[in-house]
Order: C-alpha cells, then structure tokens, then sequence
C-alpha cells in the first residue's frame, strides 16, 4: 500500500510539472482565474485547492478556454458554471461587464431590442408611464410633453390646446376666444359684449365705460368723449346731455358742470366758465350770478368770498379788492374802506390787516403813521407801540438813537437830570464808585482827589492832612506838628522835649540835651538862661514840668541849663527835678 502512495504523489508532480511547461508563461491571479487542469467546460482550477470550481455569476467560461469570463455589457448571467451569457431582454439592459442581472428600464426609457447596454429616453410628445417599456406611447390630444425622458403627459393649461397626439407643445387660444380648462382640444369664441382675457381662461364682460359690438374681440372700445356706458356687457355708449359733459374716452357716467361752470347743449366735451364777476354755486348750472358789494369771486368761480383783511371792495360785481393804502388797515373780512393807524402804530406796505406796533427804542406821534421815529439821545422806549419815548432818568444816559433802555453812568461819573445823553465826569475833590449815581460823594477827611472822574480818593501822604470833606489837595502839617500815618484828617502835636521847625513833617525830633521845651507842639527847643538849670523830672513823677531853675546860691554852678556841684559840696534831685545842694561830710565829695 505505501508503494502505491508514492507512485500516486509522484505522478501528480509530474504532471503539474508537464503542465507548467506547456504554458510556458507566468500566469497572474489579476489577469483571469486560475487555468483549468482537466476541468470541465463552465469551470477554473483553484490553485489554492487544487480543485475544479464552476464560473460564478456574472461569468461564463467558453468550450476549450482556461478562464472564466466576465459577461460584457448587454448580458448576464444569473447562475454559476454557464458556458455562455445572456442577452438582457427588451425593456431591460446592463451597463457594465459582469453583470448577474439586467436593469427595468426606467420610466420614461425604452429599450425594443435585445442585448441593450442603456434604454433610450422617450422622444417629446411620447412616454412611457412603467418600468420595463419596449416603446412609448403618444400623449393624447388635450396633452403634451415638452421634452425627451418624460413618464407622464401634461394636460395643456386653460387658455390653450392641442387636437392631435403626440404633441411636445400646446397652442395658445386665438384673440377673443378661450379654453376654461385643462386638457382642451380646441377653443370656444367670446360672444360680442365680452372679451377674452390675457391667458385666454374666460370671456368677460366689457366694463361700464367700454363696450363690442362683434363676437371674438380681445378686448372693448372705450366710450368716446361726450358719451359714457354705465353697465357692463354694453354693445353702445349713450350721449352725455344738457348740464352734463365728457372730457375724456371710457366713462362710466357723464359728470355734471362743476360749481362755476354751466352748459346748455349735450354731447359736449366740456362746460363752460362762468363770465368774469359772477359765479355758479351749484353743479349742472345753466346760468351764473354777479358777486354782491364787498364780496369778489373765488379762483373757481364758485362762491362770492369776502374781501380778504387788509383789502376792501365798495362796487359791485367787482373782479378783485383794492388793497389797503399806506398808514391804514382793514382788521376785518369784507371791509368797505380801511382805519388809519393809531398813534404808536405804522402800516409801511399797502395791504396789511393789522398796524404794526413801533418797535421798542421807536415811537409815532399821529395816526396813520407809515414809519416810527427812533427815540433821540437821552430817551427810550422799552416796550413796542408807544405813542412816546422817555427820558432817562438821573444817574443814566443813552448816547445813540432808538435805544430800548438807558445805561448807568459808569463809575466815576454822575447824571443829576433827567434826558441826559451823557454822564458827566465826578469833579476833583469827589468820586463815583457805583454805577448810575445821580451824584459824587465828597471825598472824606484824610482823603483827597485831584482828577475829575475817579471811582475813589486817595489817602494823604504821611506829613499832610485833610480835615474838610471833598478836599481837592491835602495840606503840609505846619511847624510843631506832625503825621507820622496816611490818611490823616489832622495833624499830632509835637510832643514834650519834641519839636518840628518844617511843614510836612512825618515825625518830631527829639531836643539834645540840654535843650528841652516846656509844651507841646514845639517848633523848636529851648535852653536854660544863664544863672538857671533844667528841672528834669526823675522817672515820670508825677505833675513834673519841665522848667528852669534859678541856680543854688551856694555850692553850685549853673551853665548852658546844666548844675554841677563845687568842690567839696553835691546836689541831689528831688523826683520832680530840682536840686538841693550839701556839703560833703570832710569836705571830700562834690557832685551829684
């Protein structure tokens, strides 16, 4: 049995080896299925089993070939180990090789032959309503298809038709007659008094104001001018007549003479105005009516309208009012003459319904006045319409002409009477430092201006004084006085032991001792005579004069107010000054 085994494998390598030689070429798994090796028609050799398979769907494997095949467009093949394909019916197709089955053709398509690779689209006018067609059918009169492929017909839209198959278009209904619905397959015309619409749907009565007298027309003829049509379906228009007209084509009624108009014959196209001065109030007029006095006719001639304000009318049957002359006006409607403008009014233009006040700063005197006057210098008007100016009152001024109020007087400057067109300036010795002062103010005591016009006075310098109101120049303090401040109004006197020998002295000078002086106000110092001595009070003692003294008779000299004591005796003072003269105890001292 083992011998039997090896003989059996032996053999199978050698004929595999026979058969790749024969071949003599490498075989790819990419190209076609693997060679057959004693396999039956409709088969292929699995290399990887070493065994015979059948062609599977979609292939086939011809007599005597090695592979199996894949079926080319138009054919199938629906079960495995076929040796052929087959063709795909009509009504169906296959696109692409290898196809196991064939495609219905699609609704809209046809295919009328065998083997077909696509189904060809239905021509316009044609279709095929299901799957599968082998030929389309034509669309019935009343429908249409307006291109290639379609599955279903459309009926042709109201306002056309068609009247035989197969039509890829619908034709419109002719002027003046319709189709209703969809799917006609002709047209009905519209009888005279109608017309047809623009999609040819429906005949439809003319409207009032046109009319047909034929059948089939597209559309109605207006009325001419002087007639109308006032129902629909009119075949004729009728004449417009007396009191009546028709100014354009298409009317629906004849119109009435409008109110200023009248007309007499019919058929017109227009009515006709009114004479000049009268009127007609009412429409259809045969006749107008003169305005009555103070009255003139409106633009339309319509109605008599009073005279506007600022004109009057005194004639009747008068085409327009006069207008008010200058420096009058006529405040009220329909005015017979117009009033002249009372005092503190103008009228500078004809035709005004109210005077114009006088603007403020201006005034009129008279009546009927065309133009205010300005008020003069030093006067004024506050407010509009014054017959008057006024005057300015005191501590104001106005400089220009038509003011509306006056000015105060500037600082350093006074107004004490009324009209005043300037305000004078505050004399030396005086000052302003308000606005609008009907007077200046003296300048007080210790002050003094010598410039007219000034808001304030100056102080006097130290060495001088005012003692008066208004001063002009302040004086030098005289001799034994003295200001040691500005502003003074009097001088100080020199005081004890002090004295001024000048005017305008800021302080006093102190006497050198032994100079001295008595009182105050000194303007100058003293000395003692000869034979006499200063009594010089000791540390402000009381009731101490300051004097001189007749000289000791013993024991002293006095010289030039001076004491001094002689040998061998001394002086004392007393608080008030004076000296006593004593012996020295021993004769050995002197002096004080």
């Amino acid at each position: 049995m083992r011998f039997f085994a090896i003989i059996a494998a032996l053999f199978v390598s050698f004929s595999i080896l026979l058969v790749a030689n024969s071949v003599n070429a490498t075989v790819q798994k990419d190209d076609f299925t693997p060679l057959r090796v004693g396999c039956a028609d409709g088969e292929f050799l699995n290399e990887n089993t070493n065994t015979c398979l059948p062609c599977g769907e979609g292939t086939f494997g011809e007599p005597g070939s090695e592979s199996c095949q894949k079926c080319p467009a138009g054919y199938f093949a629906d079960e495995a180990g076929l040796t052929s394909c087959k063709p795909c019916p009509a009504g169906q197709f296959s696109s692409n090789p290898g196809a196991k089955s064939c495609k219905l053709c699609a609704a809209g398509t046809f295919s009328n032959v065998e083997a077909s690779v696509s189904c060809q689209p239905c021509q316009s006018g044609f279709v095929s309503l299901k799957k599968g067609a082998i030929a389309c059918d034509a669309c019935p009169a009343g429908s249409f298809t307006d291109d290639n492929g379609q599955s279903v017909c459309q009926l042709c839209p109201a306002g056309s038709f068609t009247a035989q198959d197969g039509s890829n278009v619908c034709t419109p209904c002719a002027s003046g007659s319709i189709s209703k619905t969809a799917g006609a397959v002709s047209c009905q015309i519209c009888p005279a008094g109608s017309y047809s619409n623009e999609n040819g749907t429906s005949c439809r009565r003319c409207a009032a104001g046109t009319f047909s007298a034929k059948n089939g027309v597209a559309a109605c003829s207006s009325c001419p001018p002087g007639t109308a049509a006032s129902g629909s379906g009119s075949t004729s228009c009728k004449s417009c007549g007396s009191g009546t007209f028709g100014d354009e084509s298409g009317l629906k009624s004849c119109k009435l003479c409008p109110a200023g108009t009248f007309n007499d014959v019919s058929r017109q196209r227009a009515c006709r105005a009114c004479p000049a001065g009268s009127i007609s109030s009412e429409t259809g007029a045969s006749s107008c009516q003169q305005c009555p006095v103070g009255t003139v006719p409106n633009a339309d001639q319509t109605a008599c309208t009073p005279c506007p304000a600022g004109s009057y009318n005194d004639v009747r049957g008068a085409l327009t009012c006069k207008l008010c002359p200058l420096g009058t006006a006529a405040p009220i409607l329909g005015a017979t003459s117009c009033e002249r403008c009372e005092a503190g009014s103008f009228a500078d233009r004809k035709g005004l319904a109210t005077c114009t006040p006088c603007a403020a700063g201006t005034y009129s005197d008279f009546e009927g006045a065309v133009s205010c006057s300005k008020c003069a210098p030093g006067s004024f008007s506050q407010s509009s319409g014054q017959a008057a100016c006024e005057l300015c009152s005191v501590g104001r001024f106005t400089d220009t002409s038509g003011a509306v109020s006056c000015q105060k007087c500037e600082q350093g400057t006074f107004s004490n009477s009324l009209g005043r067109n300037s305000c004078l300036p505050c004399a030396p010795g005086t000052y302003a430092d308000k606005e609008g002062q009907e007077n200046c103010s003296l300048c007080p005591a210790g002050q003094y201006q010598d410039t007219a016009g000034l808001t304030d006075c100056k102080l006097c310098e130290k060495g001088k004084f005012s003692s008066l109101e208004g001063a002009v120049v302040c004086t030098d303090c005289p001799a034994g006085r003295y200001s040691d401040t500005t502003g003074a109004a009097s001088c100080k006197l020199c005081e004890e032991n002090t004295y001024s020998d000048t005017a305008g002295a800021e302080k006093c000078e102190s006497c050198v001792s032994p100079a001295f002086t008595t009182r105050a106000g000194a303007q100058k110092c003293e000395m003692c005579p000869v034979g006499t001595y200063r009594v010089v009070p000791q540390n402000g003692a009381p009731n101490a004069i300051a004097r001189c003294a007749e000289c000791p008779s013993f024991g002293a000299m006095c010289s030039g107010g001076n004491i001094s004591a002689m040998e061998g005796f001394y002086v004392n003072r007393d608080e008030d000054g004076f000296v006593e003269v004593f012996e020295c105890p021993d004769g050995e001292c002197s002096g004080e």
